[in-house]
């Protein structure tokens, strides 16, 4: 029997359920991306022509909503073939929430994050959302729930252990501030292409005859005021560095892909984790921190304690790792990464072999 300060619920990510946890992810980047698309393609036409600047407004609305509506499209098929190559989110996921933490597991992996390592917890329809990392989040969709006081047993746990900055279950709040950045986002674009407008039909207006003498603008000092600044910047940028994983203590981690062996004897786990220097308080959300992948290996049910690591270089699906069993024990790990050319290129190999 469960106590009031821990609950068990489980249930099985849907491929529809994990499109929408990719779109509320997204969101913000949507309305901004439009908004964007609207001033490039707005300040383009009104340079051809200041005084029609409200169409030219208008025109962009139009083809910047149809642009992202075809972006919404591409994410969502992306989602879905990452979910289709993701055996592991089709599998039964089990959240047990105590005074440590919750301990998420599967099948055949385990892995508990610890309360303060909770980046920020949403609620959507039908769906919470728990953030491990910036783009890693444990998804947790209503029909997981048994019954509605599970449902409210939840929040309250939520509330209870996450700070109130960090939580972000007042779904009406979350609208209202979306709302009001689309609102407020329009207005400054509105306004830049209005002043364009006014800017190009002043410098396009016939000129006056003007006998006063003027002096000539110079911006020669200023000019190296800001090299000089932006010297400053780069050496503080410089000086201040990342973490080395010496001396750096592990602040959370989400597993994203796991192989089992042919036999099923053994297993291959891929974890995303966030390294934080010993000397600091851990802050997932500090930019000096690592990001680094960590594959683990070792007997299948078992924990898995040996690992080899990769240090990417930028973003990183599960795709672009592929494991291939050599045998039951021994197995190579091959990492692909894109070049300038958009082709997929192998980067680095590790070859795992299995101590029994």
């Amino acid at each position: 029997m469960q106590s009031n300060n821990e609950l068990i619920i489980r249930g099985t990510l849907k491929l529809n359920e994990f499109q929408k946890h990719q779109f509320y992810h997204l969101r913000k980047f949507y309305l901004l991306y439009f908004w964007f698309i609207v001033f490039l393609s707005s300040f383009a036409l009104t340079f051809f022509d200041p005084s029609e600047w409200l169409i030219n407004l208008f025109i962009s609305l139009g083809s910047s909503a149809l642009a992202i509506g075809l972006l919404i499209i591409l994410f969502r098929l992306r989602s879905k073939r990452e979910y289709v190559s993701d055996n592991l989110l089709q599998k039964e996921f089990q959240f047990q929430l105590t005074e440590d933490g919750i301990l998420q597991t599967t099948e055949h992996t385990s892995a508990l994050f610890e309360w303060e390592t909770i980046h920020s917890a949403h609620k959507n329809k039908k769906m919470y959302r728990l953030y491990v990392s910036k783009n890693k989040a444990m998804v947790i969709p209503e029909r997981f729930f048994a019954s509605k006081e599970d449902r409210e047993r939840f929040e309250k746990l939520i509330s209870s252990h996450i700070p109130i900055s960090s939580n972000k279950f007042s779904g009406t709040s979350v609208t209202r501030r979306l709302v009001l950045m689309f609102l407020g986002t329009g207005v400054v674009v509105s306004g830049l292409v209005f002043a364009e407008s006014l800017l190009l039909s002043e410098l396009m207006a016939p000129p006056e005859a003007n006998t006063s003498s003027s002096w000539p603008i110079t911006t020669t000092f200023l000019h190296e005021e800001i090299q000089k600044t932006g010297k400053t910047v780069d050496a503080e940028r410089a000086q201040d560095t990342k973490v080395s994983n010496q001396n750096s203590k592990e602040l959370g981690s989400f597993i994203f892909a796991s192989r089992e062996s042919p036999d099923k004897a053994h297993m291959i786990e891929l974890r995303e984790v966030v390294l934080g220097s010993e000397q600091r308080e851990p802050d997932l959300d500090d930019e000096r921190n690592d990001v680094v992948v960590r594959i683990y290996y070792g007997e299948n049910g078992g924990v898995l304690e040996d690992f080899v690591q990769y240090d990417p270089k930028g973003m990183f699906i599960s795709e672009d790792f592929e494991v291939n069993w050599i045998s039951s024990n021994q197995a190579t790990v091959n990492i692909f990464e894109e070049n300038m050319d958009g082709e997929k290129v192998l980067e680095e190999s590790f070859e795992i072999k299995i101590e029994d």
